[in-house]
């Protein structure tokens, strides 16, 4: 049954890591993991507040959001080749763009979104996302050079 609640005797930490392998997530300290199989324990107030899925929603909060900063690195590094595909993606969104009328040659906060997605970077958050955007954008002009 989905959503029931486990003791964590019930959900051994090597079961935890199969389904984070089986989820590509291969970057996990042993203590994140750890953390993690905790974090499936919703507490009372997840319970009263999310019912069913209170262990999900314990899972996705210790995930995304530990104000330890224990998970300060769950996403993965940018590399060279999400540069380079981004750079790309962001191009060929000018490229379209230029025959637009009243076109200004900025690539806005939504291209730059879009092509963080097509270059494969998808693990930001959007508040990460806001953050370079908006040191990209200093003059808050909406958008900015490429």
């Amino acid at each position: 049954e989905w959503g029931r609640k486990r003791p964590p005797r019930d959900f051994p930490l090597p079961r935890l890591r199969r389904g984070l392998r089986a989820a590509g997530i291969f970057w996990l300290s042993s203590k994140q993991e750890e953390l993690l199989l905790g974090a499936i324990e919703p507490t009372e107030d997840e319970l009263d507040r999310y019912g069913e899925t209170a262990w999900e929603m314990s899972l996705a909060e210790a995930f995304v959001m530990d104000t330890e900063g224990h998970f300060v690195n769950v996403g993965q590094p940018v590399k060279a080749h999400h540069v380079l595909a981004v750079t790309k993606a962001l191009q060929a969104r000018l490229r379209d763009r230029e025959h637009e009328d009243g076109f200004d040659g900025l690539v806005s906060r939504s291209d730059f979104k879009a092509a963080l997605h097509l270059g494969g970077i998808m693990w930001f958050t959007p508040e990460q996302v806001d953050v370079l955007l908006d040191a990209m954008d200093a003059g808050r002009g909406g958008g900015f050079l490429l």
